[in-house]
């Protein structure tokens, strides 16, 4: 079955990450790739020591509204390359988690059509997450078994606070 975790409020990496601590709690095989993330954020050590597979970029990077063109031609490669080992890992997976995937799909790096091909050659459990509305995706809809939106009704960021440790990643 496929999810899809989208929206503008704080939740969707963390409804992504539950589904699979309790994945890895049952005996599944995992596989998280995360996309426009370093590999630092506070759940990744303990799923990989729980048995979780990690495919995620650990270069350094920004946002993306802050990079050259050139970062921006590096990121695109860099963020395919996830995409692509992500989809060589379906075999040995029960779940795939594509983090922030659907923000690489708005951004052009990997088309919606890379990901329906995916989604259609696959029989796993795969759940998409991203910060897009819903008029981004709704060509993956028809795709998906569980659409949650989250939705922002109040931020700590919109009075100025950054991402915090352990809260936020």
């Amino acid at each position: 079955m496929v999810h899809i975790y989208y929206g503008y409020g704080k939740g969707k990496t963390t409804a992504a990450m539950g589904l699979a601590l309790r994945a890895v709690g049952q005996g599944l095989r995992v596989t998280i790739a995360q996309f426009l993330k370093d590999g630092k954020s506070g759940e990744i050590e303990p799923l990989k020591k729980l048995g979780a597979y990690i495919i995620c970029d650990t270069q350094p990077m920004t946002f993306t509204w802050q990079m050259s063109e050139e970062e921006k031609v590096d990121i695109n490669k860099r963020m395919q390359n996830v995409f692509e080992k992500a989809v060589q890992s379906t075999e040995q997976s029960d779940l795939i988690i594509l983090d922030e995937i659907l923000c690489v799909m708005q951004l052009g790096i990997v088309s919606s059509d890379e990901i329906v091909k995916f989604l259609q050659s696959t029989k796993k459990e795969v759940v998409l997450t991203g910060s897009v509305s819903e008029k981004d995706i709704i060509h993956l809809v028809d795709f998906a078994d569980y659409v949650s939106e989250i939705k922002k009704c109040k931020h700590p960021y919109d009075k100025g606070m950054l991402a915090r440790v352990g809260i936020e990643y």
